[in-house]
């Protein structure tokens, strides 16, 4: 989501009135009212026609990001309320023919039901297009749009098409997330932004640089600093100062420290890297338990078949 290099594509599955209410910036809406399960089955003739030019496009770049999809990494937000994501993926295993799936949809109460089952619906038939053509980088919400929206209000838009929260005052994005609500990698622009540091919560910042101060100690004495001068060059042992960093780390984003948020204060932000080798740096997420059974999603004039439990697995695991 902090996608300042133009490097992610995010699908929202969602109703067109609900990703309009609020949406993630530079997201695609692939609405329930423009795209039918067709589109999902016959992808290869559908995503021809998109690379061509559609509406649900909203300039040039995300033509061309779609147009290099293989090359981005792909988000794909299937349904607006968390609570009905896991109604219908922990539950529809229970539904196992193809009349059983017809009355679930049938059975659904509220629009928001109806509109959440479609919208996850053809979420996983996007997913499943796409992991088809072999992206390398795929990934399915397995949350409603609700709780991103709540955890991550800065990187919204409102129905005005106007961030909810204000952009950084003196950097271009938000610090890399490593841990959600917990841990941040950025630079002195970031350490140095009263308004990132406030919007995010921050309360503890890690500083290694031998060229930055600790810009807000004076504005906000509430800011916990570690500040170590350790030389951005190849012979620094930075290995010496791995056991005061682990020790400030854990204290201020320990699981009953619900109000410590760390940030980590590099020079240039080598983000993604180590500092020290270049070498690349993963961050594992936990899976989530998988229903059971297989599940057979609905179409408007038939019952598109589907093992449920094996794209959900797929979504979680990776594979």
């Amino acid at each position: 989501m902090n996608d300042h290099k133009d490097v992610a594509l995010v699908f929202d599955m969602r109703s067109e009135a609900t990703f309009y209410q609020c949406s993630l910036a530079k997201s695609v809406n692939f609405s329930i009212e423009r795209f039918q399960e067709d589109a999902f089955i016959q992808w290869s003739k559908k995503s021809k026609q998109l690379e061509n030019g559609s509406p649900v496009f909203k300039n040039k770049y995300q033509i061309h990001g779609f147009k290099r999809r293989r090359r981005h990494w792909c988000f794909i937000i299937g349904a607006h309320s968390s609570v009905n994501v896991d109604k219908f993926v922990l539950e529809m295993g229970k539904y196992t023919s193809k009349e059983q799936q017809a009355e679930l949809l049938a059975s659904l109460h509220t629009d928001e039901e109806k509109r959440d089952y479609l919208s996850l619906r053809n979420a996983c038939l996007l997913y499943k297009a796409l992991k088809n053509e072999r992206l390398r980088e795929l990934d399915l919400s397995i949350c409603g749009f609700d709780k991103i929206a709540a955890n991550y209000r800065h990187f919204c838009l409102g129905s005005d098409g106007q961030p909810l929260v204000a952009r950084p005052a003196q950097a271009d994005n938000y610090p890399n997330e490593i841990f959600p609500g917990r841990l941040y990698l950025g630079d002195w622009h970031h350490a140095s932004d009263a308004h990132i540091i406030e919007t995010l919560g921050i309360t503890h910042i890690l500083n290694i640089t031998d060229t930055c101060e600790n810009y807000l100690a004076d504005s906000h004495p509430y800011l916990n600093y570690l500040h170590l001068n350790l030389h951005d060059e190849k012979e620094t042992n930075v290995s010496e100062a791995f056991n005061e960093i682990f020790t400030f780390i854990k204290e201020a984003t320990l699981p009953d420290a619900h109000d410590c948020t760390l940030h980590m204060n590099t020079p240039h932000a080598h983000i993604g890297q180590c500092p020290s080798t270049g070498e690349s740096d993963e961050v594992a997420s936990a899976s989530q338990e998988d229903g059971n059974g297989k599940r057979e999603l609905p179409v408007s004039n038939q019952i598109l078949e589907i093992d449920f439990k094996t794209c959900w697995t797929e979504v979680q695991t990776g594979a």
